[in-house]
């Protein structure tokens, strides 16, 4: 298990509190892939281990669990291709099949019930992008969105060493989902953010204009791509912005971004990694960020941003979260770093209001995958219904 290190401790009297992490420094064996929680004095208190599972043996969850509804969690199996429910002794409640498709990445329970799910389509030469809704009773497909229709496959101006962008052209990392106009968020890490309705209809694009053009099913897609605003409401003018090759003082674009959260205010909030900032190396830092989005008149505007000054410190290129509290601070959860040679990670609770951190502690594990600490980590309630 990995060295848990408080940097910060909480001084405001506060309930104890509980991170579930995904965890990917299981070394110096791979998989099963495991999960654990730890407390705010970073004692370790929950954890789960599949390694004599006759399925989940060679588990690869890769976002991995979430908390559902219903108190138990839910996760997907890149080998078995498979969703399952599991409550907190990691018994499997309930499992449902993909229907040939692949999973990748990650699933996201809708408050009908119903899962969404990034995968594969083994039929098509390009990969990780397709998503689908499950239907939780009967583990029918209730809807599919393939990118390759909607978006444009095309477009490779965010330059990948971690992929073949002629096949895996907009990996999809995250989902988020509109109750109020049953429209799901997607991102693409090598593409940006984008909002489709139920027939696949892109609502706007949130990534620089670079290289746009039309769908697979010949729309112009630069209708959709939403132009950023400064401080006081105006659209930025400057071109070298709107593509993403400098940065406005009250703007900047979100890269290779993972884990967009619609909040209740109904803005969007993502970690934004960071890497090829402005189409460089020069600017390594990664943030999390919220905006606020006008849907009819196209605009973005940048309402609130941390980690930039932090550097490197915080630079993760991949994976990554940010979330949202119920205390309204941001739970900001950089997964691989990499400092004077050693793989780490960072869990920081940040208070929006003054950005004055209340939280944070570093993991240190022993080995990783990939150099990847965990792919993500939750605040969670730990109680057994």
């Amino acid at each position: 298990m990995p060295e848990i290190d408080i940097s910060v401790r909480r001084t405001d009297g506060s309930e104890q509190n509980f991170y579930l992490v995904n965890y990917f420094g299981n070394s110096p064996i791979a998989y099963p892939q495991q999960a654990f929680v730890f407390d705010q004095y970073g004692d370790i208190r929950w954890y789960l281990d599949y390694q004599n599972h006759p399925v989940l043996y060679r588990l690869f969850f890769d976002n991995g669990l979430i908390r559902l509804n219903n108190g138990n969690f839910i996760f997907g199996d890149n080998f078995s291709s498979s969703l399952y429910e599991v409550d907190y002794f990691g018994k499997v409640i309930n499992t449902w099949g993909l229907h040939g498709y692949r999973f990748h990445a990650a699933v996201l329970e809708k408050p009908n019930g119903n899962f969404l799910v990034t995968v594969d389509d083994p039929q098509k030469v390009t990969v990780q992008d397709v998503i689908l809704e499950i239907n939780r009773n009967n583990g029918a497909i209730v809807n599919s969105w393939d990118l390759t229709e909607s978006l444009d496959q095309s477009r490779h101006a965010w330059l990948s060493n971690r992929s073949n962008l002629r096949i895996d052209w907009f990996h999809a990392n995250g989902l988020g989902y509109s109750a109020e106009d049953n429209s799901i968020i997607v991102s693409g890490r090598t593409q940006g953010v984008v909002k489709l309705n139920h027939n696949n209809d892109v609502a706007w694009i949130l990534a620089p204009h670079l290289g746009w053009s039309t769908s697979g099913n010949g729309t112009d897609l630069t209708q959709f791509l939403l132009k950023p605003l400064d401080g006081q409401n105006n659209i930025i003018s400057d071109m070298s912005i709107f593509q993403g090759y400098t940065n406005h003082s009250d703007f900047e674009w979100s890269w290779y971004q993972h884990s967009p959260i619609l909040m209740s205010n109904g803005n969007l909030l993502l970690f934004d990694n960071g890497e090829n900032r402005n189409y460089s190396l020069d600017h390594q830092y990664s943030r999390t960020v919220e905006y606020a989005i006008d849907e009819n008149e196209k605009t973005l505007k940048q309402i609130w941003s941390y980690g930039k000054s932090r550097g490197e410190e915080t630079y993760s290129q991949v994976v990554s979260r940010a979330d949202i509290l119920d205390n309204g601070n941001v739970l900001f959860t950089p997964g691989p770093i990499q400092t004077n040679g050693i793989g780490l990670s960072r869990i920081i609770e940040v208070n929006p209001s003054n950005n004055q951190v209340e939280f944070e502690e570093i993991i240190t594990p022993p080995g990783t995958l990939a150099n990847i600490t965990f792919h993500n980590v939750h605040q969670i309630e730990l109680s057994i219904n």
